[in-house]
């Protein structure tokens, strides 16, 4: 079993009528209003491998670590989904600059 990490970090605006940074969710074939928000932080997705070869028992023990590892990472977490057990993780991190990272920790079945 490998264990792989998935982040996409959001893509955070700048709403100048509220004067705050916002996520903004847009409508199939509709644009940003580029006079009320700017953006801020554009998202980005990436997937690593972190281990490979492990047995099921060790993977889903790399992926607690690496969860309880992840929640230290910005100033706040919100947990969207744990199987620990089953060997996943998923978890929304916020930092203090208004950057949003939504982080999977699961485990990839190699043949």
């Amino acid at each position: 079993m490998n264990v792989e990490i998935y982040d996409q970090y959001r893509d955070i605006y700048f709403d100048n009528i509220d004067n705050r940074l916002t996520e903004v969710n847009t409508v199939v074939g509709q644009g940003i209003d580029i006079d009320r928000y700017s953006i801020v932080h554009r998202g980005v997705g990436s997937t690593v491998t972190i281990a490979e070869n492990l047995s099921f028992e060790d993977a889903c023990n790399l992926v607690t670590e690496t969860y309880i590892e992840s929640k230290t990472l910005g100033s706040s977490h919100d947990d969207k989904l744990l199987k620990l057990n089953e060997g996943y993780a998923e978890l929304l991190i916020s930092f203090d600059d208004g950057r949003r990272l939504s982080r999977v920790i699961y485990l990839k079945n190699v043949e």
